[in-house]
């Protein structure tokens, strides 16, 4: 049974403003806004709302990132558990991770 002290870990699905941020993107990278059939200007033989779509595509993509990256808490994070993180790995300044001092 957890402490009362503690709390739940954190996660994306907690945060409503998070995920108002996506449907935004979301909303924005689909050309919904043109009337029917509009190819509209072409640029590089491509209608200019797929621009739109890439560019929010990845948007997304970058915004999804930093929701898993800063939102999203492990349990392993929480307690201060050793390998939480593979750029955490100790070396010995000459690029050896190994611990061999650089004998394989």
């Amino acid at each position: 049974m957890p402490d009362e002290g503690d709390s739940e870990p954190r996660e994306p699905i907690r945060a409503p403003l998070a995920w108002s941020g996506l449907l935004l993107l979301v909303l924005l990278g689909v050309p919904w806004y043109l009337p029917e059939g509009t190819i509209g200007p072409v640029l590089l033989g491509f209608p200019l709302w797929t621009l739109g779509a890439v560019l929010s595509s990845l948007a997304i993509c970058g915004y999804l990132s930093w929701m898993l990256l800063s939102l999203w808490e492990t349990p392993e994070q929480r307690t201060g558990s050793p390998g939480e993180s593979p750029r955490e790995t100790p070396h010995d300044g000459n690029g050896d991770t190994n611990g061999h001092g650089g004998a394989v």
